[in-house]
């Protein structure tokens, strides 16, 4: 396949390096652009003030046989292990069976997952897109606080949330109207440190309460500093819709002292209480397709709001869109 001009790919999360490796192992010249200050978007692993944990996903799970070989390539290179904790339905404080099925985590982190994905790419962190603009036939992008405009591209792919990458594309081609039908949902996640083991019997609690939809000790993971009791909440999607605006320090305390009553256990707290929200966290309703991409104008989407909320479903879509832009590349 003939290189046509360098392709951008703005996302750099797990759909987006995705989309980015398959075109550069064809041979494509492509640029990565990511907003925030490190890759891995919900796959991604928090850092600062001595803490590490996990944020966005907790774990992912592989259905086909692409994921599952995907998986077993970082398995093997030490950068995804897998993780088979106690459960406990319900958040009670007794554990229960193990997780039915394989769940694979990151090592050390999530993050850790989507790393050697960006091997050899050209990222550019902290630089949120906030317009694609487009002279003579050739794409350019604007970049938040910066004058001058990257570029030029001879296609973009965007593997942002589907609300902000309609943002982007929907004066440029209505192929991507279909977008305004997907529905996604917030949520803030919490991270608990503890000096001492807090007295509970299992590692995951799902559907802890009305405000708790999740909660893990982090540091039962393969490869995390054991000496530490990091546990991670997320709140459930209307609680997080409502105190969407809210302070995360309010957030965090709140969410804290309803699972502390839940457990009914006293005199024990938190060293460290971090709270992080993600405004585009969970597919609600998904596209029903794998990705879009349109052959005039070279612009296409893809990302887990496509056909689901897994890192799978991200995983399929990103290749999926890299497979229509290598056929359509092959045929000009």
């Amino acid at each position: 396949m003939a290189v046509r001009g360098t392709i951008a790919v703005i996302g750099a999360g797990l759909a987006g390096l995705s989309c980015a490796r398959t075109l550069r192992d064809a041979g494509q010249r492509v640029e990565v652009f990511e907003r925030d200050g490190a890759l891995g978007g919900r796959l991604r692993t928090e850092r600062g003030d001595g803490v590490r944990y996990d944020s966005g996903a907790q774990y992912v799970t592989a259905r086909t046989r692409d994921f599952k070989r995907f998986l077993d390539t970082l398995s093997l290179a030490g950068n995804v292990a897998g993780w088979k904790p106690r459960l406990s339905l319900g958040g009670a404080n007794l554990a229960g069976e193990i997780a039915p099925q394989d769940w694979y985590v990151g090592a050390p982190g999530m993050g850790s997952m989507v790393r050697p994905l960006a091997e050899d790419l050209t990222v550019t962190l902290n630089a949120p897109v906030t317009a694609l603009i487009r002279t003579e036939g050739k794409w350019y992008l604007r970049i938040l606080d910066r004058e001058d405009l990257a570029g030029p591209f001879h296609a973009v792919m965007v593997t942002s949330p589907a609300p902000e990458a309609y943002q982007l594309l929907a004066d440029h081609d209505d192929a991507f109207d279909d977008m305004t039908r997907v529905r996604m949902l917030p949520c803030w996640s919490v991270l608990l440190q503890f000096a001492e083991a807090l007295p509970v019997s299992f590692d995951v609690g799902s559907r802890v309460s009305d405000a708790i939809a999740w909660v893990s000790r982090d540091s039962s993971k393969p490869n995390r500093r054991r000496k530490q009791e990091n546990w991670v909440m997320h709140a459930g999607p209307d609680f997080s819709r409502e105190f969407l605006e809210d302070e995360p320090e309010d957030v965090g305390l709140e969410l804290w002292r309803e699972w502390q009553a839940h457990l009914n256990i006293d005199g024990i707290e938190p060293s460290v209480i971090v709270a992080h929200r993600w405004r585009y966290a969970l597919t609600e309703r998904p596209l029903g397709a794998s990705c879009i991409f349109s052959r005039d104008t070279m612009l296409g989407a893809a990302g887990d709001w496509c056909l689901g909320s897994r890192a799978e479903a991200a995983h399929e879509s990103a290749t999926a869109l890299a497979r229509r832009v290598k056929e359509t590349l092959a045929a000009m």
